[in-house]
């Protein structure tokens, strides 16, 4: 009788699930939207996550990652947040940096120093975590903080520019055009005057932006 193929080392009872792919992961998020069930997400995410395959498209980090913020939306914050922590320490590419997610609920957590010491974590980092930095300001703005989001989308736009001056190319330019509209509608909403950074958001096209538009634009204090 013929027998699935087996990892070393595991139970013949037991067939190695199928392996993840872009697809089979976006078809679960999207369904998690549909159905309104974040929690029944998670759980499959973090399921193939504990028993990863060799031909997953999908690193655990990324799995854990996605698993913790639908958690975290199906109202289990400690259990995202304990997921998020779980993807932080595992090794791999991730589309999104689970920082930025484990910041918002610890927030909603009421877990206010821990999120402070997260926050400045990712102010110290180099090169600029861009996105993680977003998120932190969004998470902000979204518990009526709008005056310290403003300042950390400052931080985190400035910070990108300064990185740009010596690396053209730096990971975190890719989510500046995200970062200065949403820092200009943030700054509409308190009734301020556009500022360089709102100029040069204007500039930027959001899907295909030239790097060299950056070229005349650093320095900007992180302050503003």
């Amino acid at each position: 009788m013929h027998r699935p193929h087996l990892r070393p080392g595991c139970d013949y009872r037991r067939a190695v699930r199928p392996p993840v792919t872009l697809d089979l992961f976006a078809e679960v998020a999207q369904q998690a939207l549909e159905a309104d069930d974040p929690l029944a997400a998670a759980s499959r995410l973090t399921a193939w996550a504990e028993d990863p395959h060799p031909d997953d498209e999908v690193s655990t980090r990324e799995l854990l990652s996605t698993a913790g913020t639908l958690q975290g939306a199906g109202g289990d914050v400690d259990g995202g947040v304990a997921l998020l922590h779980r993807a932080i320490a595992t090794d791999g590419p991730a589309e999104t940096d689970p920082r930025g997610g484990l910041y918002g609920l610890l927030l909603r957590a009421g877990r206010q120093e821990e999120a402070d010491r997260l926050a400045q974590e990712l102010r110290r980092e180099r090169p600029t975590p861009a996105e993680a930095l977003g998120d932190v300001a969004l998470s902000l703005w979204e518990h009526g903080r709008l005056e310290d989001a403003h300042r950390w989308y400052t931080l985190a736009a400035s910070r990108v520019l300064r990185d740009t001056e010596t690396d053209p190319g730096s990971p975190g330019v890719d989510a500046l055009p995200g970062l200065l509209a949403d820092r200009a509608e943030l700054r509409a909403e308190l009734d301020l005057p556009a500022d360089e950074l709102d100029e040069l958001g204007g500039q930027l096209d959001l899907e295909d932006h030239d790097h060299e538009d950056l070229d005349d634009v650093g320095g900007l204090d992180p302050r503003t």
